[in-house]
């Protein structure tokens, strides 16, 4: 089997030739940063052994990739468990329930 890492730089491979593959340029865009976060949508820091989560969503829907029971899984997600840099969920939450 593939590793993650090798799935995740596949993915961004592909992406390229579609609108997704300008996700880090479009989120600079909404977020007003000085820079691209990132030149792929799966960046070596949001990819792990068994799951990763497009660089930059922790705080936004994530689009997110991972192997559970033997398979390769992909979706979208909201990641609810705080952090150091998200400590609070509540904007997080009112975002969540647009999509309800």
């Amino acid at each position: 089997m593939k590793s993650l890492f090798h799935m995740a730089n596949k993915i961004n491979e592909m992406l390229t030739e579609y609108e997704l593959g300008n996700l880090q340029e479009l989120r600079k865009n909404i977020h007003s940063l000085s820079r691209v976060p990132s030149k792929y949508v799966f960046d070596q820091r949001g990819v792990k052994k068994d799951w990763g989560a497009h660089f930059g969503g922790r705080a936004e829907l994530q689009f997110n990739i991972g192997f559970e029971n033997n398979s390769f899984r992909y979706g979208l997600a909201f990641s609810l468990r705080p952090s150091r840099d998200h400590p609070n969920l509540n904007a997080l939450i009112e975002k969540i329930n647009l999509f309800n």
